[in-house]
C-alpha cells in the first residue's frame, strides 16, 4: 500500500477554500516581526530614544489632569460642555438587554461606578447638604432621584421613558438628566426624536442633559433595536425599497456605488437630522460617546455633539463575543471621572 505524501494529506484535510485565509493569517504573523529588533541598537540610537522618552515624560507631566486622562482614554482636548448632575435632578439610567444567553444580565449593577462618582462630586460641590452624605442619607437620595429603564426595542423603550418622565412629580427645582448605554442610549435618542416630532408626551420637568454611551443606532445594532422597521420612524420600508432599486440600477458603464453609499449614510442619519440644533433651542445638552474599539460603535450622528474614545483592543474577538469590549466604556472608572469632571474630587487608582 502506497503511503500518501505530506502534501496530499494536507490537501485532504484542508479544503481548498481555506487555503487563502490560512495564507493571509500566516503572512499576518510574519508581518509582526520587526527587523529593527533583530540587530542591537547603537549607542547613538539608545541615547536618542532616552531623550525622546524624557521629552515625552516632561510634556505629559505638564498637561492638566483632565487632558491627561482624556489621552489615556484616546480622546483629544475636552471640547464638550456637559453639565454635571445637580443634587435636585432626576436621573434616568437606561440600559440594554443581553442579546445572547451566555452574556451576564448585569442590570442596575452596571451603574454603581457612575453613582459612586456622582456622590463624591455632589459632596465636593455641596459639602453642607446632609441629604447627600454617605451612608443611609445617600441611599435614600438614590431611591428618590434615580430611575432605571431596561431597553430592548428603541420605540417601545422610548414610549416607556416618555410615560415615566410625564409621571414625575412636578417641582420648582430639579431637572431631568437622561443617561443610556447601548440599547438604552438608542431608546433615549428615540424619545428625544419623538419629543421633537410631537409624538411623545412632554415631561413634567425640564430636561437638563442627555448622555449616551455606544448607543445601538448604527449597523447591525440598529436593526436589533428596531429602528428601521415599518411603520416606525425614521423611514418606511415602502420608501426604502424603491430608493434601493433606483440606486442599484445598472444604467451605465459604472455602478453608482458612491451614490448608493451616500444615500445609505443619509438614511442612517435621518432620525437625528437637526436633533442637536433642536436640543440647543430647547436649552439642554446632548453628548454622544462612542468607543471605537467596540464593534457596535457609531460615528457622529448629524449635528449631535460627539466624543470618540479608544478603550481596549480594536479587533478583540473574544472581548466582542463576551461583551467585555462593549461594556468597557461603561465599566471603566476613568470615563465618569472624565465626563463628570470636578477638580475637588480626588483621583484614585483607576484601573479596569
Amino acid at each position: 500500500m502506497e503511503v500518501p505524501s505530506l502534501s496530499v494529506i494536507i490537501r485532504r484535510l484542508v479544503p481548498r477554500s481555506l487555503w487563502l485565509p490560512i495564507f493571509f493569517v500566516m503572512m499576518g504573523f510574519i508581518s509582526l516581526i520587526n527587523p529593527r529588533l533583530v540587530r542591537p541598537l547603537t549607542p547613538d540610537e539608545r541615547q536618542a530614544r532616552r531623550r525622546r522618552l524624557a521629552w515625552l515624560r516632561r510634556r505629559q507631566a505638564a498637561l492638566p489632569q483632565r487632558q491627561l486622562m482624556g489621552r489615556l482614554l484616546g480622546c483629544n482636548t475636552p471640547s464638550f460642555d456637559l453639565p454635571l448632575p445637580e443634587a435636585d435632578d432626576i436621573l434616568i439610567l437606561s440600559h440594554g438587554i443581553p442579546v445572547v444567553p451566555w452574556l451576564k444580565r448585569v442590570g442596575v449593577r452596571q451603574w454603581a461606578l457612575w453613582l459612586d462618582h456622582l456622590g463624591e462630586t455632589l459632596r465636593a460641590r455641596y459639602p453642607d447638604r446632609a441629604d447627600i452624605a454617605p451612608g443611609i442619607a445617600w441611599e435614600e437620595w438614590l431611591q428618590g432621584h434615580v430611575r432605571y429603564v431596561e431597553a430592548h426595542f428603541a420605540r417601545i423603550a422610548g414610549q416607556r421613558i416618555a410615560r415615566l418622565l410625564a409621571a414625575l412629580p412636578e417641582a420648582d427645582v430639579g431637572n431631568i438628566y437622561l443617561f443610556g448605554h447601548s440599547a438604552g442610549g438608542s431608546a433615549i435618542l428615540q424619545y428625544l426624536a419623538d419629543l421633537r416630532d410631537g409624538s411623545a408626551v412632554a415631561p413634567a420637568r425640564p430636561i437638563r442633559a442627555a448622555l449616551t454611551l455606544d448607543a445601538a443606532v448604527w449597523g447591525p445594532a440598529r436593526l436589533w433595536t428596531g429602528w428601521p422597521i415599518a411603520p416606525e420612524r425614521p423611514g418606511r420600508m415602502d420608501h426604502l425599497l424603491p430608493k434601493l432599486r433606483h440606486y442599484l440600477t445598472i444604467s451605465g458603464p459604472k455602478l453608482r456605488w458612491h451614490r448608493h453609499l451616500t444615500w445609505s449614510r443619509n438614511y442612517m442619519e435621518l432620525p437625528f437630522r437637526g436633533l442637536g440644533a433642536w436640543a440647543q433651542e430647547q436649552g439642554f445638552t446632548i453628548l454622544t460617546v462612542s468607543n471605537l474599539a467596540d464593534a457596535f460603535s457609531h460615528p457622529q450622528l448629524d449635528d449631535l455633539p460627539y466624543l470618540e474614545m479608544h478603550i481596549g483592543r480594536r479587533f478583540d474577538i473574544k472581548g466582542t463575543a463576551t461583551g467585555r469590549t462593549h461594556l468597557c466604556v461603561q465599566r471603566d472608572p476613568r470615563v465618569p471621572h472624565y465626563l463628570w469632571w470636578h477638580d475637588e474630587v480626588p483621583l484614585r487608582q483607576l484601573t479596569w
